[in-house]
């Protein structure tokens, strides 16, 4: 791996685990066994950095938030749609815990992140019109619109709330943990609108009980790819 490359994936990891915030650069040479200059000459700081996870972030994003997917998309494989895009952010968990101090430290981040919200807010748009247009998802009592926003709130803040609650009960979980809570939140939200053959429907709870859906590995994606 490239000193670049390797810079990169330590900063992702640190600023995960401790956000972005309570890591310096320093912190990061030091991680990665380099001197502060050696740092400094692939990145002038921790914006570039935070720039640079953003950009792959969005690369691996774009690939998943494609509206013309939506069309092809069967209610019965929505679900596990929805766990890529969880999986896929969760990579990079450390842009959605203080999305709103992060746009406001980092001026590039800001424009990326209206981007990223205007993006994925279209591609939901899109799946639930389409399924509403197959019968296959009902909104009687409210509007797509609606319903694009609420699953758009859980996907991106509700790793917030979870970091929250546990960082007050002082509890440890598995790394999954958030991943699983976000879908099983779509699920409760959502499911009661959907009509699911049964089959689908008992598969999915299934893996959910056993946390045995497919990774975004098993879809072809990871970090830096």
């Amino acid at each position: 791996m490239k000193t670049a490359q390797r810079i990169l994936s330590t900063a992702l990891a640190l600023f995960n685990e401790h956000g972005e915030a309570a890591v310096s650069s320093v912190d990061i040479a030091n991680e990665c066994d380099i001197s502060p200059g050696n740092l400094y000459y692939h990145f002038k700081g921790k914006e570039q950095l935070v720039n640079g996870l953003m950009k792959l972030h969005r690369a691996q994003m774009d690939e998943v938030l494609d509206k013309t997917k939506m069309l092809s998309l069967h209610v019965d494989e929505m679900f596990y749609y929805f766990f890529l895009v969880i999986q896929r952010m969760h990579l990079f968990r450390f842009l959605y815990r203080s999305p709103a101090d992060l746009a406001e430290k980092y001026p590039f981040h800001r424009k990326q992140q209206k981007h990223f919200f205007t993006q994925l807010e279209q591609a939901l748009n899109a799946l639930f019109s389409n399924c509403v247009t197959q019968n296959t998802l009902t909104v009687n009592d409210t509007s797509v619109q609606n319903i694009t926003a609420l699953s758009s709130l859980i996907i991106t803040q509700s790793c917030q709330y979870d970091q929250l609650m546990l960082n007050a009960r002082s509890v440890n979980t598995h790394s999954d943990y958030e991943q699983y809570h976000a879908l099983s939140l779509l699920m409760t939200a959502l499911l009661p609108r959907c009509r699911l053959s049964k089959g689908a429907l008992q598969a999915l709870l299934n893996e959910m009980e056993q946390h045995n859906l497919p990774t975004c590995k098993d879809q072809g994606g990871s970090v830096g790819e």
